[in-house]
């Protein structure tokens, strides 16, 4: 399963993973299909979301390439705004070609 399959990023209601690393072990552990992540929430400067964003998804990233489980990560936003920036943050870094971006239609 190609790594953009892996991570879901979409809008909801999640209270914040303090820990990801540890949800991140402990869905491994349990061999878990899926795990949400509960994003930290929007701030004033979209710079800061995407710091959040390029730390959240480089600890999920770099676990799933050296995992099985879990199969599927959830990273659950707050708004619309932050989904974009979430996504945004995972196409500049990982995603190698237009294929491999996570795009909910918002984009080409």
């Amino acid at each position: 399963m190609d790594m953009e399959e892996r991570i879901k990023i979409t809008k909801g209601s999640a209270a914040l993973t303090e820990d990801i690393q540890a949800a991140l072990e402990k869905a491994a552990a349990d061999k878990a299909e899926a795990l949400e992540i509960g994003a930290p929430g929007e701030t004033e400067q979209n710079s800061d979301m995407f710091s959040d964003a390029t730390r959240i998804e480089n600890a999920v990233v770099n676990f799933l390439r050296k995992n099985e489980y879990p199969k599927e990560v959830s990273v659950i936003c707050e708004s619309d705004r932050e989904v974009e920036i979430y996504m945004m943050a995972y196409n500049y870094w990982y995603a190698t070609e237009k294929s491999e971006r996570i795009n909910d239609g918002r984009w080409d």
